[in-house]
């Protein structure tokens, strides 16, 4: 019942009721069987910058998403990664190290295995990987400007 519940793609209160569980619970259970279903690949462009038998670098345009809300659903950055690199059953997709948001552009490393992404999540967190951001603003900013401060999101 609960599989039919999501492959029908119900809404959270009717597959509450249809399945007599709570929210929460019923929250987990699509998860688990979100994650049983295979990515979805993506045939649109795909930016490569350096790929190797461990890498897969490529250009984020702004607007793209790095992943989609449901496995099943396309549209993503991961989803064209997936393609790029056969898209075939059995085919895993890359492994995402770090992230930019969707309306940010630039370069996006991912790995192609296990333990190449461990090494370079690991090296992220050691803060060896020098990030450089370029802002675009509107208008003159003062001759010198310096934002030392956290960017949050926008609660709009």
């Amino acid at each position: 019942v609960a599989q039919a519940c999501f492959e029908q793609r119900l809404p959270l209160q009717a597959a509450v009721s249809a399945l007599g569980l709570s929210e929460r619970r019923v929250r987990e259970v699509r998860r688990r069987l979100s994650l049983r279903s295979p990515l979805v690949a993506d045939s649109d462009p795909l930016d490569v910058i350096f790929e190797d038998d461990a890498l897969l670098v490529v250009n984020k345009p702004p607007g793209l998403p790095m992943h989609v809300k449901h496995r099943f659903e396309g549209g993503a950055l991961l989803n064209r990664c997936l393609s790029h690199l056969g898209g075939e059953e059995g085919v895993r997709p890359p492994h995402t190290v770090h992230r930019l948001d969707t309306d940010t552009s630039g370069v996006v490393v991912l790995a192609k295995d296990p333990v190449t992404a461990a090494d370079i999540s690991a090296q992220f967190r050691r803060l060896e990987v020098r990030k450089l951001y370029l802002a675009l603003c509107i208008g003159v900013p003062p001759e010198e400007t310096c934002v030392d401060e956290a960017i949050s999101r926008d609660p709009a």
